[in-house]
């Protein structure tokens, strides 16, 4: 049997945060994250779209896997497949594993994936899908152009336990930025929206959106945001925030714990 696929995530640039950091300008792969309710013993198959961006190269791009992760900064970070603990590329098949396409072309990649029976543990299980080129550039070295797509799995029983664990103000007086630090105790990931209200005495301050902030399973985040001029007097953070993805959830949607804090303006 082949299940079907429960969520496809293209992810938004938001204001804070966005769950895929770009890789190579040339190469695109739609949709560049998928997220899979993964039932041991099951199937899953998903055709992914990749175009070469360029009006004038040609491409011969090598499609392969990867185990990957993300910094505490959220940077993607790829290492090879397999490396991880929690990898599922070798519970996956692609084809076509070349994919030569012309200035502008789209091709058609199958990412086939068959979950064992008894999984080593439940949570996340992630893979990235990679379409990649090593040719030389215009000032004649030799460069790689590449793009992902980010799989991830999860086996029941999951759950994400995202929760903001401090907010301060970093930079100087003139140009502030808000650190909010997360961490996320559970076996599945968190993807989070929701925002950041930084408020006065008066009442009077700012609203910021966070959109699509990935938090992974056991690990750290920390982002920041650029805030618009100083803080007003007596400030006060609040952070509400929803964990959209939430595998513990009848709905999928698990609020957090509101985080409110006073606010200290920076000195330098």
């Amino acid at each position: 049997m082949i299940a079907s696929l429960a969520r496809l995530l293209i992810p938004a640039l938001g204001l804070v945060a966005t769950a895929l950091p770009a890789l190579a300008q040339g190469i695109d792969i739609q949709p560049s994250s998928v997220e899979i309710p993964a039932e041991p013993g099951e199937r899953y198959r998903q055709m992914l779209t990749v175009t070469n961006l360029s009006d004038e190269m040609s491409r011969d791009l090598t499609v392969g896997l990867a185990d990957w992760t993300l910094s505490r900064q959220g940077a993607l970070v790829l290492s090879p497949e397999g490396t991880d603990e929690r990898s599922a590329t070798g519970w996956t098949r692609i084809t076509p594993a070349y994919l030569p396409l012309a200035p502008g072309q789209s091709g058609k990649v199958i990412v086939d994936i068959i979950v064992p029976a008894k999984p080593a543990a439940a949570g996340d299980y992630k893979l990235a899908l990679m379409a990649s080129e090593v040719a030389p550039g215009a000032d004649g070295r030799m460069q790689k152009t590449e793009g992902a797509s980010l799989f991830y799995l999860t086996v029941q029983p999951a759950m994400s336990a995202p929760e903001v664990s401090g907010v301060r103000v970093a930079g100087t007086a003139s140009a502030p930025r808000l650190e909010v630090d997360l961490t996320n105790s559970g076996n599945a990931h968190a993807r989070l929206e929701g925002k950041i209200r930084i408020e006065g005495r008066d009442g009077t301050g700012q609203t910021y959106p966070v959109t699509n902030l990935v938090v992974l399973d056991a690990s750290d985040r920390t982002f920041s945001i650029s805030l618009d001029g100083p803080l007003p007097q007596d400030a006060r953070v609040t952070v509400t925030l929803d964990d959209i993805s939430a595998p513990q959830a009848r709905t999928g949607v698990a609020p957090l714990r509101t985080y409110s804090a006073p606010l200290d303006a920076p000195t330098g």
